[in-house]
């Protein structure tokens, strides 16, 4: 980590204040540490600074463009072979601009990282100093150990919070349900968003009876919406970034592939995949998948899935297949999950009229609808009393005949 000093702006040209000069030392592939006083001239340097010349000479050029805006460009980045990360001190960012226009910059900031991929280390401590900021509520959605952190952090001022952590949602089918209807509404809720949804199922439990069923037809589906060959195919998704992309194929070799299995890293795309012969053991089972990779294991009885369901973490969603309304008592009585469909994916979101929230390490709280405003609303108790009537029975001394009237009315 290359760490430049910021020092006082030392000349304006035309209004627009610039630093003179500053050379520092940069290896290939680090990341750049601004570090100062709020009034130190960091803010204009963050704003009007454009590119990094070669690591050679080391040399910041500053040019009028706005980083926030993007003013290092993928070619830039390209030729210079560099990343570049802002880290500061301090969270006062800057000075001039409200506390929520600061937080509105910080996290473009982490929008940037996140979209480009600069620097995320870096940038990272960003998140962290806002965290230290006193808020009246947090309302985050991400992963289970960014989650702890911000509940951690919130503790310190005794801020409420609202986490949507996600976790891995499985979809239960048992013998009963109508299989090539329930292989249709899984290929959507899965392959929707090319499988990045917090609510997309993760992994499936079919009864042994129907499991060699379930994935020919899931094939079907998969051509059906995507046609032959899903990388080609115009609604199909891509996915976020190369680091998810490298890790979602390093997850082909926990089964054997039923379809797709194939990537592109030049469009960051994986065809939808369906992986069978699963061990529960195996990489993917062990993490949320967050991507179109759908593992398949088969179970003998309700008993075994929903115990399988229970050993591991409490899920965001919960889908069952079936037409057995028993076996629908049974796993909405014995699951715990913040919320999902019986015979369906997914849509369960798409009413205002329920809430959606998870529960245990899918996390806390509940929003959509009305009870979104409620989340960010604190309800104040007030009692306004009249003037005009006074009862003196509440006051001291409190003597037998106060007691005997208290007694008369409270029959």
């Amino acid at each position: 980590m290359a760490i430049l000093e910021v020092a006082q702006l030392e000349k304006s040209f035309g209004g627009t204040k610039v630093l003179r000069d500053i050379s520092f030392s940069l290896e290939e592939g680090q990341a750049l540490s601004i570090i100062g006083s709020s009034g130190s001239g960091k803010t204009t340097l963050l704003r009007c600074l454009n590119f990094l010349e070669t690591p050679d000479s080391g040399r910041i050029a500053v040019r009028g463009r706005n980083l926030l805006d993007g003013s290092l460009s993928p070619q830039e980045r390209r030729r210079n072979r560099l990343h570049f990360g802002l880290v500061f001190q301090d969270f006062n960012l800057f000075p001039q601009y409200t506390a929520l226009e600061n937080v509105t910059l910080a996290r473009r900031l982490l929008a940037k990282s996140e979209r480009t991929g600069e620097a995320p280390e870096a940038i990272r401590r960003e998140g962290e100093a806002l965290l230290e900021q006193k808020f009246d509520y947090i309302f985050f959605t991400g992963s289970v150990a960014v989650g702890r952190l911000v509940m951690e952090k919130a503790a310190r001022w005794l801020t409420p919070v609202t986490l949507e952590l996600g976790g891995k949602s499985p979809c239960i089918i048992d013998q009963t349900a109508d299989l090539p209807l329930a292989a249709k509404r899984l290929a959507f809720g899965k392959y929707l968003n090319a499988g990045q949804t917090c609510v997309a199922p993760d992994y499936v439990l079919v009864h042994r009876d129907v499991h060699d069923g379930l994935l020919a037809l899931l094939a079907g589906e998969i051509a059906a919406f995507y046609g032959s060959d899903p990388l080609a195919c115009p609604d199909y998704g891509r996915i976020v970034n190369e680091k998810h992309f490298h890790r979602l194929m390093g997850l082909m070799d926990s089964g054997r592939v039923v379809c797709g299995g194939t990537g592109s890293a030049e469009t960051l795309q994986i065809a939808p995949t369906v992986l069978a012969d699963v061990s529960p053991d195996s990489p993917v089972m062990s993490e949320e998948i967050f991507g179109p990779v759908l593992p398949v294991l088969a179970y003998e009885s309700l008993d075994e899935a929903v115990a399988f369901v229970n050993a591991r973490p409490k899920p965001l969603a919960l889908y069952l297949f079936t037409t057995d309304k028993a076996a629908e008592r049974r796993v909405l009585r014995d699951c715990s999950f913040g919320g999902g469909c019986i015979n369906d994916t997914i849509i369960h979101l798409a009413t205002s009229d329920m809430g959606f929230g998870g529960v245990g390490e899918s996390g806390m709280g509940s929003y959509h609808g009305k009870l979104s405003f409620d989340t960010f609303t604190h309800y104040k108790s007030i009692v306004k009393k009249s003037n005009r009537l006074d009862l003196p029975v509440r006051y001291q001394p409190y003597t037998k005949e106060k007691e005997r009237m208290l007694r008369r009315v409270l029959k």
